[in-house]
């Protein structure tokens, strides 16, 4: 066995190793990732050693293939920071100084505006160029090599003026950064990918960490859903594609001694370099050379001073980069669009729970043990799934595909969980109950009670699962159950053995009710069904007791004043019409119906789809546009 291959087997079980032991961190950042979301992954390195990362998703929705750590992502902006030390190197070999002027290291650069001849290289990283902002044209590409985006970029400008001064003030900027790549190539006489390659990344061993054209196949790059792979063509300004550990490994230069950026350097990029004509603009001073801040806090967070940050946001991804000195801290997190995370908070949260872990809570959130925040909480029209992880309690609630998405972020105070609203939540006992608490704005109220588990379901209840029932005995002018209650399915309430929940079906983009509507109770016999629910204010309003019966061989049943009929027992439609009768007809449609049965003076029709949505009522003022499966109900 090589040599390589031995430590390929022992990184790879390091990995395994390093997944294992931190699995607190990767579950508090699977409840913060949408559901359907494409990918996120993220590195914490400390003292120069990777402690956590992980890779959540698939690589793209396409071939669905696991995501693991070694994926690569876009992290944009981030990229800023890589030009600037490629720059600042230059500048200590003597070949350029950031005083220099743009047009004097390119003498193809030129605008209308008099004023582009005092531009500097400085100038372009500190945000100060006045230049108009960002080149759109070909800013990403599905294929590299088919454009020549330094003279696409180059034209734009011919055709620019400046909005201020150079120097003026400080206004985020990629135009500059796209300037000072074209400078890096000529003072270094080579290609700027190559150039990255060669004095940074190579002497880090970051070898996924690659511009668009020079991608290793080795490290998957990651798309967003099933769109095609987004390859970045403003390489100083956005073009970086990563892996986490490899951005951690770049991340630490700005922490140790090392050959690829000297002291001096760092101490030059690290300070605030931004201008601003506002007394009152704190923010725009802070911009370093590439890096968005050179002083962050958090005021949740003792991250001590110093603390350095960058972003990225591209079409597919955002990214962050945090460096903190305090702790000898590299933070990386990257994420397609579609997880909806916020990553800067994500990734500090992150590093305090792992903090924590270490026994260190850097938070100024106290760690509540008074209370048994976890499990599953019932309400009227659903439940949430509370989950703490150290000093962070999830919210999540259950959505119309089965997934459950994340409602609420707290962070704990005291006995007290609170989100940044200011709202807070607590946990009370009462008459051998738990019961969810919610505070906002000075009044308290109960929101939800604890699901107690009860008698396993009989075999009568457990063939009744799935199984769904549609309304018969609807009004041709009952607007109700037009928006809410057409139909239902019978499910078990998942993490409460024995709890029943009615699922309701109800209309597409409905008003009223924006998501999933499901109302619990228990079981009293085999053919009736208590609401389960024994909370004050409205935490057990619009209660149900469900009454099945058979008659003529049919199943029925009867829940809050409407009688449903079991799909199994509903006849297939054969261009029946009205009948007159007291019961709703209702029928199976298996293909396509596009005309309707004329609908005789004071009736009505109802269609469903195959989920038991309402798509057509004609009480509605909108046509009929056929549908191919599904339920149709005459009134």
């Amino acid at each position: 066995m090589t040599t390589n291959s031995i430590r390929d087997k022992i990184r790879k079980k390091e990995e395994v190793l390093m997944r294992v032991e931190n699995q607190e961190c990767t579950r508090l950042l699977a409840l913060m990732k949408a559901p359907k979301g494409t990918a996120v992954s993220y590195a914490i390195q400390v003292k120069g050693e990777i402690v956590v990362k992980d890779a959540l998703g698939v690589i793209d929705q396409r071939q669905n293939l696991p995501l693991t750590p070694d994926c690569t992502f876009n992290v944009a902006s981030i990229s800023k920071i890589y030009c600037t030390v490629a720059v600042l190197q230059l500048q200590e070999q003597g070949k350029l100084s950031l005083n220099d002027t743009v047009a004097d290291w390119l003498p193809e650069f030129w605008m209308p505006d008099e004023r582009y001849q005092q531009i500097t290289i400085r100038m372009c990283l500190d945000h100060t160029s006045g230049l108009p902002g960002t080149q759109w044209k070909h800013f990403h590409l599905t294929e590299v090599g088919k454009v020549d985006f330094y003279q696409e970029t180059l034209a734009y400008l011919a055709k620019s003026h400046l909005k201020a001064d150079p120097g003026a003030y400080s206004v985020y900027c990629n135009d500059g950064f796209t300037l000072a790549e074209m400078v890096v190539a000529k003072a270094s006489g080579m290609r700027y990918e190559e150039y990255i390659q060669k004095w940074i990344t190579d002497p880090i061993q970051a070898s996924s960490t690659r511009l668009a054209s020079t991608l290793n196949p080795d490290h998957p790059l990651v798309s967003e859903g099933k769109k095609p792979k987004e390859r970045l063509m403003v390489q100083g300004a956005a073009g970086i594609t990563t892996t986490m550990s490899d951005l951690c490994r770049f991340g630490q230069l700005f922490l140790e001694k090392n050959a690829v950026l000297s002291e001096t350097a760092k101490a030059c990029m690290n300070q605030k370099w931004g201008v601003s004509f506002l007394p009152e603009d704190k923010a725009s001073l802070e911009y370093g050379l590439g890096w968005d801040t050179v002083c962050f806090q958090d005021p949740d967070y003792d991250l001590g001073d110093h603390v350095l940050v960058k972003g990225g946001n591209s079409m597919t991804f955002t990214s962050k980069l945090i460096v903190i000195p305090k702790y000898e801290a590299v933070l990386a997190i990257s994420q397609t669009h579609d997880c909806k995370i916020d990553v800067q908070a994500a990734i500090l949260r992150l590093f305090a729970t792992w903090m924590l872990q270490q026994g260190k809570n850097i938070s100024r959130f106290s760690i509540s043990k008074s209370t048994p925040a976890d499990g599953l909480y019932l309400q009227p029209t659903g439940a949430l799934r509370a989950e703490q992880h150290g000093f962070t309690l999830i919210l999540s609630k259950e959505n119309q595909e089965g997934d459950w998405e994340l409602q609420e972020l707290l962070s704990a105070e005291q006995d007290r969980w609170v989100n940044e609203k200011g709202e807070a939540w607590f946990f009370t006992e009462q008459q051998s109950r738990w019961y969810m608490m919610k505070e906002v704005r000075g009044k308290t109220m109960p929101i939800a009670m604890k699901a107690c588990p009860v008698q396993p379901l009989s075999p009568v209840w457990e063939k009744r699962l799935g199984r769904r029932y549609i309304a018969v005995n609807i009004s041709p002018y009952d607007l109700t159950v037009g928006d809410l209650l057409a139909a239902f399915t019978l499910k078990a309430v998942d993490g409460a053995e024995g709890l029943m929940k009615i699922s309701v079906h109800h209309r597409k983009a409905n008003g009223f009710i924006s998501g999933l509507m499901e109302m619990p109770f228990a079981p009293i016999d085999d053919q009736v069904g208590h609401a389960c629910l024994d909370t004050p204010y409205n935490g057990s309003r619009d209660a149900i007791d469900p009454f099945f019966e058979i008659v003529d061989g049919k199943e029925y049943v009867e829940v809050a004043s409407y009688r449903y009929l079991s799909e199994e027992d509903v006849e297939e439609y054969q261009h029946q019409g009205f009948l007159d009768q007291t019961e709703n007809q209702v029928y199976k449609v298996t293909e396509k119906l596009s005309v309707l049965p004329e609908i005789p003076l004071n009736r009505r029709i109802i269609c469903l789809d195959e989920k038991l949505e309402l798509i057509y009522d004609s009480l509605d003022d909108q046509p009929f546009e056929g549908f191919n499966r599904g339920i149709l109900i005459l009134i």
